[in-house]
């Protein structure tokens, strides 16, 4: 009746394909498989065929009878032989913590951009793609250079990463480049041997010892001579890339740069934030007519993601300067208004503030992370908003900083990118309706606020915003140069601190002792700027309504765009001037250009690219565009 139980079970096991299946065949077979049995071949042989199992099965418990019999006995002890120089655990964590590190790769926000990958029967697990920011060479001698004792070669470095690259063939005409550092380094200055960094003169394109001149073109690209070639149709473009790359490369690899330091770094009682607008979710159904696929009703989702000290009565742990134990959250914001603008951003931050004070996080310093998009995060109007949050959210001081332009991605995107897939896959299998924005909050709430215990993400937290409030006297007047400031500081209402970039790389400016900053030669000082609502602006100037002024000298080329229908003077006794549409803006010339009507115009003049308006049967009152040959005019004749 034994061996009959023993068999049933082994039947019933041996055909599943997981580990914990795995694991129980092992202990049954070496409870079965004693010292004597694994000795004697033909008894072996008997008992394999009695229980419905290989031979071989029953040999391999051999080992493991010998390991109850030992001083470690367990029945999980055992564990796959391994080579000598076979990698560590511990070392293929370090590996796969360093591929996720945001100077290394960078989440997709795309929600289809999710690998899957099948661990057992109907168990997957599944994970957001990764882009490299540099090649996987410059990855893995900066690895060499932060773990030197890790014994690893570039091949196996590059298998933990799952992420492919074809290889190019080198040139023996001019260099090739393995990637775009590598470009800008050659036509800039060697780096100083203390900061490691080029000069801003060199990024700039100031300096005269470097520049673009050091840059080896191949002849064809230099090539100047006049190919016969007409064109019906063409466009300037104005792209100043060779001289404004290198200072937008290092500012792009400096804030990322500066965001991890001060993350690893963080102080007790400060917080950083990362937001971010994630694309509108659009409600679809299982089974819809074909009319309903171009009038989907669109869902806000903003995304914010919490770095800050845990809580001992919220998250379990203490966290102390001693020992430091950084929380990392997920904060979605779910609305139905789809207006991105400051007043949005700004209740985002009202709600973030109040979540941190209901679980006793208390927030002296916040630190935010947000990209350059002027209506959301950096207009002036959002910068005004900056210099009035510490009354209005109770901190003793306020940092958002910006990303560079085009380099704001990050954990956010890829975030923002699973609830929307996870509802996708809701509404297809039929297991949950979403047609509205409290449908969407409803699912994630109940369904998604958990993580998975291999995340770094601790949590979930979701909250519903029916209409943002926009009745606040918050605009206010222009700031300078607000494209190129890249962080603020404001601890004082109506009063900004402003920084072309930030730092968090000394100790000084991660405390707050901003006046011994290391950095101030590469980075530049604050400049203090007073925001004035433009309410406050217009009462002080309601006296002076009614004085009489001069207006402002414009010219009227200035008002002609793409598509506005102008007139120019001609020199023409019997038509004293032509009627054009134009085709683009108004350009300066960087080059001498000759029309198809034989017009020439030297380089730096301002002329506008169009078409001709031809009169039917000489009435001046009916025109008739000809797009079958453009023209161009001089600005300056514009009337």
């Amino acid at each position: 009746m034994a061996i009959r139980n023993i068999q049933d079970v082994i039947t019933s096991v041996k055909h599943k394909r997981n580990g914990e299946a795995k694991a129980a065949l092992n202990i049954l077979t070496s409870s079965v498989s004693g010292e004597n049995i694994s000795d004697r071949k033909r008894a072996t042989k008997s008992l394999a065929n009695i229980l419905g199992v290989n031979s071989r099965t029953l040999q391999k418990g051999k080992n493991r009878t010998k390991v109850l019999h030992s001083e470690h006995s367990s029945f999980l002890y055992t564990t796959r032989k391994t080579r000598s120089d076979a990698l560590t655990e511990r070392t293929k964590r370090i590996v796969h913590d360093f591929w996720l590190q945001s100077n290394v790769s960078r989440p997709t926000n795309n929600k289809n951009d999710i690998k899957r990958v099948r661990i057992s029967p109907n168990v997957y697990s599944s994970h957001s793609c990764y882009i490299l920011e540099k090649t996987q060479t410059e990855v893995f001698l900066q690895f060499k250079n932060e773990y030197p004792d890790e014994k690893m070669g570039q091949r196996a470095f590059e298998n933990a990463s799952r992420i492919l690259l074809l290889s190019s063939e080198g040139s023996s005409e001019v260099k090739l480049y393995e990637s775009l550092s590598e470009l800008v380094d050659d036509t800039l200055c060697t780096r100083s041997a203390n900061t490691h960094q080029h000069k801003i003169s060199c990024l700039d394109r100031l300096c005269s010892e470097c520049g673009v001149c050091k840059f080896s073109m191949l002849p064809g690209e230099l090539d100047e001579s006049d190919v016969q070639i007409s064109w019906e149709r063409y466009e300037y473009k104005n792209v100043k890339v060779k001289e404004t790359f290198p200072a937008h490369q290092f500012r792009a690899y400096w804030q990322s740069k500066q965001m991890k330091s001060l993350v690893e770094n963080l102080p007790i009682g400060h917080c950083v934030t990362v937001h971010d607008f994630s694309e509108n979710y659009k409600c679809t159904e299982q089974n819809e007519i074909q009319s309903t696929y171009f009038q989907k009703l669109e869902v806000s989702l903003h995304v914010t993601i919490l770095h800050r000290h845990s809580v001992l009565e919220y998250d379990g742990k203490d966290s102390t300067e001693e020992e430091p134990n950084i929380v990392t959250e997920q904060f979605f914001v779910i609305s139905p208004d789809q207006k991105h603008d400051h007043h949005y951003t700004h209740c985002v931050q009202n709600l973030v503030s109040e979540y941190l004070k209901s679980i006793n996080c208390e927030i002296s310093v916040m630190h935010e992370f947000t990209d350059g998009c002027s209506s959301q995060y950096k207009s002036r109007h959002c910068m005004g908003d900056v210099s009035y949050s510490c009354s209005d959210f109770g901190y003793a001081k306020i940092l958002p900083n910006y990303f560079e332009t085009s380099h704001a991605r990050g954990p956010q995107d890829a975030a923002g990118g699973f609830i929307k897939k996870q509802a996708d896959l809701a509404v297809i299998r039929g297991t949950h309706v979403i047609q509205s924005s409290s449908d969407l909050f409803d699912y994630a709430q109940s369904n998604l606020s958990t993580t998975a215990d291999s995340s770094k993400c601790s949590r979930r937290i979701f909250r519903y915003v029916d209409s943002v409030n926009r009745d606040r006297d918050r605009n206010f007047l222009p700031v300078k140069e607000n494209r190129k400031i890249h962080q603020v500081r404001s601890f004082d209402d109506g009063e900004i601190f402003v920084r072309k970039l930030s730092c968090y790389s000394c100790q000084s400016c991660i405390v707050g002792n901003y006046s011994t900053c290391m950095n101030d030669a590469q980075l530049g000082t604050y400049n203090k700027i007073k925001m004035v609502k433009e309410s406050e602006h217009n009462d002080s100037n309601a006296d002076s309504d009614n004085d009489e002024g001069v207006d402002d000298e414009t010219n009227i080329c200035d008002s002609v765009s793409k598509g506005t229908i102008f007139a120019v003077k001609a020199d023409d006794t019997d038509c004293p001037y032509y009627i054009l549409r134009a085709s683009k803006d108004p350009i300066i010339l960087r080059k001498t250009a000759t029309d198809r009507w034989g017009a020439s115009y030297h380089q730096g003049n301002k002329v506008i690219h169009g078409y001709y308006f031809n009169t039917i049967d000489n009435n001046p009152f009916k025109l008739k565009l000809s797009k079958r040959i453009p023209a161009i005019v001089p600005a300056l004749s514009v009337i």
